[in-house]
């Protein structure tokens, strides 16, 4: 199979023929980037390509646009021998992370999460949509954005609290999506199109029981509000020995730091079980490329894996001496569970406290 065709094309000009190229997407970055590379021999030819940061451009590969957006940086090199020309840059929505929002210390109020993240990101040029099934739950009655915010930060804790993931597609447009939505990807076989893979086991960031301790209060009447402690507890039952861990917040109710405990012990467990997986080429069998947020079969019985598997990223690369190939980095599914909300109420009602 001849190595794929990437292109970087700036104001109608494309730029081909790059010796090193990564292409990067993740699920847990808002927006894609691209590291491209060129040398030559100095041999009083071809000038090195001009090539300006900042310039809005896009990559693709075989005519297929994978990344809208713009150039970060570019570096230009020359020795007695050869000049070198390296790129690199970010999708459209790169400002959304980058800037601070206009909107910073306003209040939005009854709007569903759709219409707030069209808020947010409008100043910037880029648009909204909702993949089909998701569910953007109930309307914000009111939604602050904080003091120096970034329109990412205030979009992605306006999307937590909705158990929303925010994706960017190819030009820039932002993605009220749910992991696993981009469907099934082709499985991953050991001895059939797996060329090489490791797996990650990491149990530092793991605890054999985990507690949550917040203080909260509730009215005694006459303006007296007594403090009260709140904890709740889980157990992750694959930590072999005694490891115990203790995490503290404030104004809190009971009901949070339960489900923060299990929220913990769940996806601390999640993170320390990961895996790369590299194959040849850019695209699966049916001709499609490679993209995160697709669950795939994984098989390789060397490693100890048989399990249906989350791809967080993919990074395509091509180099002169090592071809073309794709990496996955996949992970447990329940990597993505949802962190709790903070409950906007955590004044507690006393006779409705529990003794455990």
């Amino acid at each position: 199979m001849p190595d794929s065709r990437v292109a970087l094309t700036i104001a109608g000009k494309a730029f081909t023929g790059w010796e090193i190229v990564r292409i990067r997407h993740s699920i847990d970055t808002l927006v894609g980037s691209f590291e491209l590379s060129l040398g030559w021999l100095d041999d009083g030819g071809d000038s090195v390509p001009e090539i300006r940061a900042g310039a809005s451009c896009k990559v693709t590969i075989d005519g297929e646009e994978v990344i809208r957006g713009y150039i970060d940086v570019t570096q230009r090199s020359v020795d007695a021998n050869s000049r070198t020309l390296q790129v690199t840059g970010r999708g459209a929505a790169q400002d959304l992370i980058d800037c601070s929002s206009p909107l910073e210390n306003k209040t939005l109020r009854d709007l569903t999460l759709d219409k707030l993240v069209a808020q947010l990101v409008q100043p910037f040029g880029l648009a909204v949509r909702t993949d089909s099934g998701v569910d953007l739950g109930k309307t914000f009655g009111q939604f602050t954005l904080q003091a120096a915010e970034t329109p990412w930060e205030a979009l992605e804790r306006a999307c937590r609290s909705r158990m929303v993931l925010p994706r960017s597609d190819v030009d820039g447009t932002i993605v009220l999506t749910r992991p696993g939505a981009g469907g099934q990807a082709d499985a991953l076989v050991y001895g059939q199109n797996v060329l090489s893979a490791r797996r990650l086991s990491d149990m530092s960031g793991r605890y054999s029981e985990i507690k949550v301790r917040g203080e909260t209060q509730f009215d005694l009447g006459d303006e007296i509000q007594a403090p009260v402690g709140v904890e709740g507890r889980a157990m992750d039952g694959g930590v072999p020995r005694y490891r115990p861990k203790v995490l503290v917040t404030s104004g809190l109710t009971k009901e949070y730091v339960t489900q923060r405990a299990a929220w913990e012990a769940v996806v601390r467990a999640a993170k320390g079980d990961r895996f790369e997986v590299a194959v040849k080429g850019f695209r699966m069998a049916g001709g499609d490329l490679w993209q995160p947020n697709m669950r795939t079969g994984v098989q390789i019985e060397p490693l100890g894996v048989d399990a249906s598997l989350l791809i967080a990223a993919r990074v395509f690369s091509q180099e002169s001496d090592s071809g073309t190939r794709t990496t996955l980095e996949l992970v447990r599914p329940d990597v993505f569970t949802y962190r709790p909300e903070v409950p906007e109420q955590t004044l507690l009602d006393p006779e409705g406290m529990s003794d455990e």
